[in-house]
Order: structure tokens, then C-alpha cells, then sequence
């Protein structure tokens, strides 16, 4: 009975453990040993309160606690980073790390780094070296590859473009191969093979924003979408996360395609970042986490344009003072569509205003407030007492100014004082008289 009673715990506690282990944040290596100047991709899972950047990752030798410098890049694709870095030509034991990192883990946070070890040994078999590690474009690009040790020959292949290329590439020689994807008519993940190596690929090509439409005249972005927002504005605890959201709706249910949403400070987190289509709504969510003042605005673009909503956030440490405003729309028409008015800047509703798709409208009529006109004898007497002011100063200096007589005194007198420089009068002579006295 004990035993059993030991088997199922053990069975149980194994199950915790794998299940802790499958939501583990951990960095993926290709492999763990590398060779000199070799090519390191690694993946990993966006669990990240903030948006990563370079300055979070580095490699380091052994226990150095300085950064190898390394050639490397970094990009967040589908709720995954993915990495890839030159390494360097010294062999050893090296590590790669995820520095001054804030994530998220079975519900709770943490905020220490993550270290995964490999090494870079010495061999004298041939290899390569490739650059970049991974690619994510919308236009034509190229790979750098290096051979190690030995001439060899180079296969790469790219299944999706029919691109079979072979050649030969002596030892330490690098080659330029070019890509042209003017072939591919849509958007593409797929991967590269040159010899044993891969380099994942995604090619975004831009679809027509409009589909199942007999429309051929392009529409712009205002035209097919619209947000159920206007603009946000915060006030956040000091050191708090702010969680707020908003929809997207196709205008008729109309198919749109490549929808990119991004925020114009890092510390705003959205989620989703892309919309591959759009066929009626989608909710769209924004983390913030923000310790100082912020003024922003999110940028939902497609090929046709862009619709921005602006965004402020504001820090207290008032906790009777936090509060979330989100100004609503109403409704997916224009001022124009609603029948309202566009109010200048000297005018005013005349009943309060509602937002409409384009902005702030008035439903009824704008009245002029007057101020231009009350504003018109202001500024013309403020010109006149500039004027007279001008003239004065002018009238003081030329009363000063000395007349022609006062000129020709001040010229003879001059000339006196030079030629007495000139020609100065001799000292009368003086006879001196003196004792000779011998010492």
C-alpha cells in the first residue's frame, strides 16, 4: 500500500514538474557547441512585460562580466524573439543572457535573467558562417556566407522562390547571394538551406487592402476601418501595470488585409501587433507600464494610410486620483456623414460636441466667439506704439549728432595734436658742472 502510495505521489509531483517546465521561459539553441565565428540562432518565448531590444541580451565569455562584442540582431515574430549573433574566434565556454527582464510566469512575475551555456570548440572540419541569421523583410536582400578550414562547395535552396544556386568557396572567402522576391505575390514563412544550416524567412508582401470587392479604385484605411476610440488618457499608480483595450471593425464586414498596430513608446505593450485579416472586429489590448509621464499615440497603418489614436498617461501616487478615460465613437461616420461642422478656431458649438470618425464635431452650428475682430484694433495700436517708440529712438540720435562747424573744430584740433607728435619743440640746452673726485 505504502508503495503504491509513493508511486502516485512521485507520478503526481513528475507531472507538476513537466507541466512548470512546458511554461518555462528557456532560450532554444540549435546546438549547444559551436565552432570559431560560427553562426548561434536561439528562439524564445515573448512572456515579456516590456518589448525587447538588444541591450537585453548579451554573450559572455566564462565568467567575464563584460559583453563579447559580436555581430547580432533581434526581432519579435509570433509571439516568439528570435536571436542570432557572429561569434567570436576565441574558443571556451561562453553563455547567452537575458538581462533586466520583467516576465510573466503561471500567473506570476519575475525579474531575473536567463542564462543558457554553450561553447565554441576548435575542429578542423569545414564550415560556414552566415549572415543575417534570420530574415523578416518586405524587399529584395542578401546572405553573407563564410567558409571555414576548407574549400567547399555551397548549396542553398529556397523551396518557396524555386531558387537552387550551387558554387564553390575557398577557405576564408565570403560570397554575397542575392534574392529577388518579385515572384512571390503573397506573404511567406519558410526557411533557407545553405548545406546543413537554415535560416527561417518571412517575406511580407503587401495584398490589396480590399478583397472580394469589384471596386478597383483603392480606398483609403478611414474607408474600410474604424476604432471604437477617439483618444485614452491615464493616471496610474507610481510603478502599477494598466491593462486597456479597444475594437477595430471592418466598415460592412468588408475583408481587409495586413493590419499592423504599434504604439510610439516601447513601454506600451500591444497585443495583437498585426492582424492578417480583418473580416468584422477584433479587440485589440494595450499594457502599459509607464513610470513617468507619457504622450503618445497608437498607429493602426495599412498599404492606404494610417489612423492614429492618441494616448497619454499620466503618474501618481494618489491612489484616489487613478482613473482610466476612454473617449468613445459612437458611430463609424464622418462630421460630414452626421451633418455637423468642423469648428475653427475662433468658433464655437453651439451644443456640446460629439466625436465622430475624423474627429471632434459639432452636430448643430459653429458660432464665432468674436475674437478675431475684438483682437484687430489690439494689434494695430500695439504696431502704432512700436512705431513711435522707433521714432524717437531715431530722433534722439541724429539731435545728437554734431553739426558741420563742431566737425571742422574737432578736425583742426586733431590735426593740431598730430602735427605736435610730429615735430616736437627742442628742449633748451643746460651746461651741467660737475667735481672730479678720485676714489
Amino acid at each position: 500500500m505504502k508503495k503504491g502510495v509513493i508511486i502516485l505521489s512521485t507520478a503526481i509531483l513528475s507531472i507538476i514538474l513537466l507541466l512548470n517546465l512546458s511554461y518555462a521561459l528557456e532560450i532554444t539553441l540549435t546546438k549547444d557547441s559551436y565552432f570559431p565565428g560560427e553562426t548561434l540562432q536561439a528562439e524564445f518565448p515573448d512572456l515579456f512585460l516590456k518589448n525587447l531590444n538588444l541591450d537585453n541580451l548579451g554573450i559572455y565569455s566564462s565568467n567575464s562580466v563584460h559583453k563579447t562584442p559580436v555581430e547580432q540582431d533581434l526581432i519579435k515574430e509570433d509571439g516568439k524573439y528570435r536571436f542570432y549573433a557572429v561569434l567570436p574566434d576565441n574558443s571556451g565556454d561562453y553563455s547567452l543572457r537575458l538581462e533586466d527582464i520583467v516576465y510573466s510566469e503561471n500567473g506570476k512575475q519575475f525579474n531575473r535573467d536567463i542564462i543558457k551555456n554553450f561553447s565554441i570548440i576548435q575542429t578542423n572540419e569545414s564550415y560556414l558562417s552566415f549572415e543575417p541569421g534570420f530574415i523578416y523583410t518586405s524587399k529584395n536582400f542578401t546572405i553573407r556566407v563564410k567558409s571555414y578550414n576548407k574549400e567547399q562547395t555551397i548549396n542553398i535552396e529556397f523551396d518557396k522562390m524555386n531558387f537552387a544556386q550551387s558554387f564553390q568557396l575557398g577557405y576564408g572567402s565570403e560570397k554575397q547571394i542575392s534574392f529577388i522576391i518579385d515572384s512571390l505575390k503573397n506573404t511567406t514563412s519558410s526557411e533557407i538551406s545553405i548545406n546543413n544550416y537554415n535560416i527561417p524567412i518571412t517575406i511580407l508582401k503587401n495584398s490589396p487592402l480590399i478583397v472580394n470587392t469589384t471596386n478597383q479604385s483603392q480606398k483609403s484605411l478611414l474607408e474600410l476601418i474604424y476604432s471604437d476610440t477617439a483618444d485614452i488618457k491615464i493616471i496610474n499608480l507610481m510603478g502599477q501595470q494598466v491593462l486597456v483595450n479597444f475594437t477595430l471593425f471592418s466598415r460592412n464586414q468588408t475583408q481587409v488585409k495586413n493590419i499592423s498596430i504599434n504604439s510610439s513608446d516601447r513601454d506600451i505593450r500591444v497585443e495583437p501587433s498585426f492582424i492578417e485579416e480583418l473580416n468584422n472586429e477584433k479587440t485589440i489590448f494595450l499594457l502599459i507600464d509607464r513610470y513617468e509621464y507619457l504622450k503618445g499615440f497608437i498607429n493602426i497603418s495599412g498599404q492606404n494610410g494610417s489612423i492614429l489614436i492618441p494616448i497619454e498617461v499620466n503618474i501618481t501616487t494618489n491612489l484616489s486620483r487613478v482613473n482610466t478615460t476612454i473617449t468613445k465613437i459612437n458611430n463609424s461616420a464622418t462630421c460630414k456623414q452626421l451633418s455637423g461642422e468642423k469648428c475653427s478656431s475662433n468658433e464655437e458649438c453651439s451644443s456640446p460636441y460629439i466625436v465622430a470618425l475624423d474627429g471632434y464635431c459639432c452636430p448643430s452650428q459653429c458660432k464665432s466667439t468674436g475674437k478675431s475682430s475684438s483682437n484687430g484694433w489690439l494689434w494695430g495700436l500695439l504696431i502704432l506704439v512700436v512705431l513711435a517708440i522707433a521714432g524717437w529712438f531715431l530722433y534722439q540720435k541724429y539731435k545728437k549728432a554734431p553739426g558741420p562747424d563742431k566737425i571742422k573744430d574737432i578736425f583742426n584740433k586733431r590735426t593740431s595734436d598730430y602735427e605736435s607728435r610730429i615735430n616736437p619743440k627742442p628742449f633748451p640746452s643746460t651746461e651741467v658742472k660737475r667735481d672730479l673726485t678720485k676714489f
